[in-house]
């Protein structure tokens, strides 16, 4: 059977909205996750954003960043804390994405991170366009997971190495991927996906869960993988610990 999840109610919290509501630079975003670095900083990771100008709350002069940009928030008080956004080098008047594939067609997707002392693990789906007309026309490719050496360098300054990840599927009848979300319990770090399967329905997502020992992230030979009679070294056999679960 799988798991029963708890509820969770999210409300809008407007002194924390606030600081998101620019007027140049970076002006909106799609996806947004948080990943708490140390007692005063957190890291903002967001998808495809607009860099531009926002005049009578329109955007103006926007030009879409294919990808991702960030933030770093410094304090934890919404009165007084303050935010720096980040995108990658300017080709022109235009910034890139703060990370990129190493090869040129594509571009990253955040899913979440977690931060082990000065490490930062920041997991990256990696998306390719495959030609079709409308807006959706692409796909995902693969997951990547960056480590950044030192997360309290200023994030202009930050080193990384990019670590294919071996636990990804996709065909025409299904998806398995890790990354959405992150979490630790101060032993084990617990990294949640999704598992989608067409012959099951072809709107049914289901939640996989996968485990490693804390500071052990890119030794993958040490994830484990819940299944229905315990955790297994053998990834294609996770079980779906929930349905209907989003993107």
């Amino acid at each position: 059977m799988p798991l029963s999840l708890p509820k969770i109610e999210a409300f809008p919290e407007p002194q924390w909205e606030r600081h998101f509501h620019r007027r140049t630079g970076w002006v909106g975003s799609d996806c947004a996750y948080s990943v708490p670095l140390d007692a005063e900083r957190t890291l903002w990771l967001f998808g495809d954003t607009y860099f531009g100008e926002v005049r009578d709350g329109r955007r103006v002069n926007a030009q879409l960043v294919m990808g991702n940009s960030i933030a770093i928030q410094q304090g934890k008080d919404a009165q007084t804390a303050r935010l720096q956004f980040f995108f990658g080098s300017h080709e022109g008047d235009k910034p890139t994405a703060f990370i990129r594939p190493r090869t040129p067609r594509g571009w990253f997707w955040f899913g979440h991170g977690l931060a082990e002392g000065k490490r930062l693990w920041l997991f990256l789906t990696h998306i390719v366009p495959t030609g079709e007309p409308g807006v959706f026309g692409f796909r995902s490719q693969g997951v990547w997971l960056a480590e950044v050496l030192d997360h309290s360098l200023p994030p202009t300054q930050w080193r990384y190495h990019l670590h294919q990840l071996p636990f990804y599927h996709r065909d025409d009848r299904s998806h398995l991927s890790f990354g959405s979300a992150v979490w630790s319990d101060g032993k084990w770090v617990y990294i949640y996906g999704i598992r989608d399967d067409r012959s099951r329905s072809p709107l049914k997502r289901g939640l996989v869960v996968a485990r490693v020992p804390v500071g052990r992230m890119a030794h993958f030979t040490a994830w484990q993988f819940w299944t229905l009679n315990g955790w297994s070294h053998r990834w294609r056999e996770c079980s779906v610990a929930g349905d209907d679960i989003g993107a």
